[in-house]
């Protein structure tokens, strides 16, 4: 039997059929395309939201510390004489005491009163030393963070060195009369018995205490700018996640748009080829 040629209406649907392959293969690959921006995209999302939150807990841990300084720093303004006040009533009234000693059995003995008002004063400062001590290494744990590297309104290094102490008994020595060094101080406060200090070893105790209270002052004003500085950096990179989000979005509509594009080609091509096979067994052309 003799087969008929193609004619312009199979060439057509030909010609149709082939434009949807080409559609689709075109929809496949911007849909690969679009699927590596997304992934990049969330890749830099991720980052960046891991980066917010860390600063965000940067910023928390020096609000924090600067809290935990000022309550300190109150403390020892409040009771900046309590100590020194105590030890010296105490010292010049020892007779009354052991006047009281006669009638009151609950002392051990009659310097029970001025040993306990001085072991107090001195195991509080001991307390002290090793609270600002414990600050300054949550300090410098958070200044380990890149983002104080470029600072340039704020020196890092000037602050471990006004914290450390390495030359407070140099810059003031006015204000001690026996101090002269930290092995001065960690003799007092660990390895001198509590009945050899004198008042004068008492008073350079108190000041001691104020110049660690107003050193810690002094510093920590200067940790508010710091954290607006880091604040205004996370604004900004905040800013920065919400295009990033939208970017996001954007791009996977793009990505469904294709899909739906390549999925619609590939239904109209077998579509127009069904079409076409059936108009040439129509047509007794195959």
């Amino acid at each position: 039997m003799r087969r008929g040629n193609l004619n312009k209406i199979s060439y057509i649907l030909i010609v149709v059929s082939a434009i949807f392959t080409i559609i689709s293969y075109v929809a496949d690959q911007l849909v690969i395309r679009y699927e590596n921006k997304l992934r990049l995209n969330k890749f830099n999302y991720q980052n960046l939201d891991t980066e917010i939150k860390s600063l965000t807990m940067v910023s928390k841990s020096l609000e924090n510390l600067e809290v935990e300084s000022n309550v300190i720093v109150g403390r020892e303004l409040r009771q900046r004489n309590f100590w020194i006040k105590n030890v010296i009533l105490f010292e010049s009234d020892k007779e009354r005491f052991v006047n009281h000693k006669k009638n009151i059995d609950i002392f051990v003995d009659q310097d029970f009163p001025i040993y306990n008002i001085k072991w107090r004063a001195r195991q509080s400062t001991k307390d002290l030393v090793d609270k600002v001590v414990e600050i300054r290494s949550s300090y410098r744990n958070i200044f380990n963070e890149n983002i104080f590297d470029n600072i340039d309104f704020y020196s890092v290094d000037e602050f471990n060195n006004n914290l450390s102490g390495n030359n407070w008994f140099k810059k003031y020595s006015d204000k001690f009369y026996k101090l002269k060094n930290w092995d001065d101080v960690t003799s007092k406060l660990y390895d001198t018995e509590i009945n050899d200090l004198d008042i004068k070893d008492w008073a350079d105790i108190r000041n001691f205490r104020l110049l660690v209270a107003e050193i810690l002052f002094t510093e920590t004003k200067k940790i508010m700018p710091l954290i607006k500085h880091v604040d205004k950096i996370i604004e900004d990179k905040g800013y920065d996640l919400e295009i990033l989000f939208f970017e996001t979005k954007k791009i996977n509509s793009y990505k469904n748009y294709f899909i739906l594009t390549g999925i619609i080609s590939q239904i109209l091509t077998l579509f127009f080829l069904l079409i076409l096979f059936r108009y040439l067994i129509k047509e007794r052309i195959i």
